[in-house]
């Protein structure tokens, strides 16, 4: 990944900096097309991301409706997973996508950044519970996996990097389902 601060583009590979090179800031605009900003802090800015996994959760109306999620890598637009869900919410779909592709990543051995639009579902991930009005009796299989889910995270403290995908600077995750209402 690579970031501009303060006159200076930052190359970061697994979480270190390994070069810092003086840049304008139009240059590194004009080469990294489109960029975000992070804590509204006008000097950082963040390139849109072409290399790692995008996950999305999608629901059919209503929600909770009919739910799928995948994965997809944002290098060559492959599918890694597509998964029918049963009758879930949109959050779950999202929290679900994220904790597979960290747990497909680490059974293939690989290090990979995962990316999500869902903020709900990244806290989820963070704080490793959800919180959902989902009823559970009528919902057994989504509860077991997100129960499964909660478990892995739990044992394994040190998982792939998750990040959120800023949909307003990037534009729609890879991943997405195209059913936005």
């Amino acid at each position: 990944m690579e970031y501009y601060k303060n006159g200076y583009q930052y190359k970061i590979v697994d979480g270190n900096v390994v070069s810092i090179k003086k840049i304008s800031k139009k240059k590194f605009f004009n080469k990294n097309k489109v960029v975000s900003k992070k804590n509204n802090n006008p000097n950082i800015y963040y390139p849109k991301p072409v290399h790692g996994w995008g996950v999305d959760g999608s629901t059919l109306a209503p929600n909770p409706g009919l739910s799928e999620y995948r994965c997809l890598d944002l290098s060559s637009g492959d599918v890694i997973f597509n998964t029918k869900l049963g009758v879930a919410t949109n959050n779950i779909s999202e929290f679900l996508a994220i904790v597979q592709a960290l747990i497909h990543s680490e059974t293939i051995g690989i290090s990979v950044d995962v990316y999500s639009d869902s903020m709900t579902a990244i806290a989820w991930v963070k704080n490793k519970r959800y919180n959902t009005m989902l009823n559970r009796d009528d919902n057994k299989h989504v509860f077991e996996l997100m129960d499964e889910c909660i478990t892995w995270l739990q044992s394994h403290h040190r998982h792939n990097p998750v990040h959120l995908w800023h949909t307003k600077l990037w534009g729609q995750i890879p991943a997405d389902f195209g059913r936005a209402h």
